[in-house]
């Protein structure tokens, strides 16, 4: 009966978009974050558990930069920025509060001639 509920929640998200998705997974029971995060793109293997809260940020078009291996421990208040591809490998454990930042931008001030806005992709390994 919750797969049923879950479904439908998701179908809902999907018509709010992914910035309301992103906004979702940053409380919500464990299965349905995972449940979550696969109905929007992220490719997250079996057994793997992230811990709440945890925060999207960056690109809102789908989750589908997450790349998340099996058997993999994610802690709680980590920050995923997915303007560019994140890969954790298997079996790999991150601790709590990390940042994943693949993305840099000082926005439209005078430093946007220095410092030009950046993007690149993160992996930890297995």
């Amino acid at each position: 009966m919750k797969r049923f509920f879950w479904r439908l929640y998701v179908m809902w998200l999907r018509k709010r978009g992914p910035k309301v998705a992103a906004r979702a997974v940053l409380y919500c029971n464990e299965k349905l974050r995972l449940h979550i995060l696969r109905a929007f793109g992220a490719s997250i293997g079996p057994g793997t558990h992230i811990r709440t809260p945890m925060h999207i940020m960056g690109r809102y078009e789908d989750f589908a930069h997450l790349e998340i291996g099996a058997h993999t421990y994610v802690g709680p208040d980590c920050i995923f920025d997915l303007c560019d591809d994140i890969t954790i490998g298997d079996r790999a454990a991150v601790s709590a509060r990390c940042s994943f930042v693949t993305h840099m931008n000082v926005g439209a001030g005078s430093l946007a001639d220095v410092y030009p806005s950046t993007t690149g992709k993160v992996r930890v390994g297995d």
